[in-house]
């Protein structure tokens, strides 16, 4: 994860440093490099390579730009497309909600159909039109079932499943959600005895 990593994106401008918290870029320091550090690896990258900026020595960096190809990994599994995923995100009254509070990076945190998110809010960020925490895809609701099954098909038992998800998808109560189909699947069962 981007460590140190001060820019702005599509829906408004944030910083992404420890301690800064979401301010608007005019309340930032302007910089004239972005230090990155991933993996305890160092990486300077000049401001004007990454993209154009609406400052002098500020740039529009999207997390992705930063972090590579690691939200793409979860496309090559998924049954579903980007489309889908940000499609059922803003038709769900839950996760619409959700959506509009990273975008406008403030969460009501009374409002019943958020609190869920109270934890993990800092870290969600939307990328075409698609809710991330990290590098996982938020899956909304209407979703869950269909990614459940999809992954449940080869029966790999509830260890696996999880092991399969988590690094690329994300929902509150995923994990439940995964040892609930589990318990319920003679072949789930068998697979997780036998090893």
């Amino acid at each position: 994860y981007p460590v140190g990593l001060v820019g702005s994106n599509s829906f408004g401008c944030m910083s992404a440093t420890p301690g800064l918290g979401q301010q608007p870029l005019s309340e930032l320091p302007t910089c004239s490099k972005i230090e990155v550090l991933l993996d305890e690896e160092e990486l300077m990258c000049d401001v004007q390579e990454l993209a154009s900026s609406p400052q002098e020595g500020w740039a529009s960096v999207t997390v992705s730009q930063i972090v590579g190809e690691v939200p793409k990994a979860a496309w090559d599994i998924l049954p579903l497309t980007i489309k889908d995923v940000a499609t059922a995100t803003k038709d769900s009254r839950q996760y619409g909600k959700l959506y509009n509070a990273v975008r406008s990076g403030v969460l009501d945190s009374k409002d019943p159909d958020l609190k869920k998110f109270n934890g993990v809010f800092h870290e969600l960020y939307i990328e075409d039109g698609v809710l991330y925490l990290g590098s996982r895809v938020v899956i909304p609701t209407t979703q869950h079932l269909r990614l459940l099954t999809e992954l449940h098909y080869t029966h790999i038992g509830v260890v696996k499943m999880k092991e399969t998800v988590r690094g690329y998808f994300w929902w509150p109560g995923i994990t439940k959600d995964i040892e609930a189909m589990a318990a319920k699947c003679d072949g789930c069962r068998k697979f997780t005895k036998s090893h």
